[in-house]
C-alpha cells in the first residue's frame, strides 16, 4: 500500500510547485513523516517508492536500475522534468535562470516521476488535495 498520498498528489501535479525540497517536506509531514533534512526526505521517498515499485507484477529490476542511472545523469534528467543549466538544449538566456545540476535533486525528481507514472488503481486511492498542505494548482 502506498503511504505517500500527498507526495503522490504533488507528483501528479495537484499541488503548486515552488521549492521542491520544501514542497515535498510539507507533503511528507501531511503523510505522517517528520523529515529533518534533505537526506531524510530522500530516504523516505526512495524507501517507499522502491517498495511500491518492487511489489508491481510487471516490475523488472534491470529496467529500474538502468532508468535510475540514466534518468538521474545530467544529460538525461530532463526526462523526469528536472531542468538545469548544464543540459545540452539550454539556450544562453536560460543559463541564468536555471539551477546548477544537483544529483540529489535528480534522484528526487526520478522517484516523483515514478509516482507520476503510477496508475490510480495501483495507489489504493488518493485523498483530495488539501490546500492546508500546499496551494492547489490551478
Amino acid at each position: 500500500m502506498m503511504k505517500l498520498k500527498h507526495v503522490t498528489l504533488y507528483a501528479k501535479n495537484w499541488y503548486k510547485k515552488t521549492d521542491i525540497w520544501e514542497d515535498v517536506k510539507k507533503c511528507l509531514e501531511a503523510d505522517g513523516y517528520t523529515p529533518f533534512s534533505q537526506k531524510d526526505i530522500l530516504i523516505i521517498i526512495i524507501s517507499n517508492v522502491s517498495k511500491f515499485l518492487f511489489e508491481r507484477k510487471n516490475f523488472d529490476i534491470t529496467t529500474y536500475t538502468r532508468e535510475l542511472v540514466e534518468y538521474t545523469c545530467s544529460k538525461e534528467c530532463w526526462r523526469t522534468s528536472y531542468y538545469h543549466n548544464k543540459s545540452n538544449w539550454v539556450k544562453e538566456e536560460d543559463l541564468k535562470i536555471l539551477p546548477d545540476y544537483d544529483y540529489d535533486v535528480a534522484v528526487l525528481y526520478f522517484f516523483l516521476f515514478k509516482l507520476w507514472l503510477a496508475d490510480l488503481d495501483e495507489l489504493d486511492g488518493l485523498p483530495k488535495p488539501d490546500k492546508s498542505v500546499l496551494p492547489l494548482r490551478k
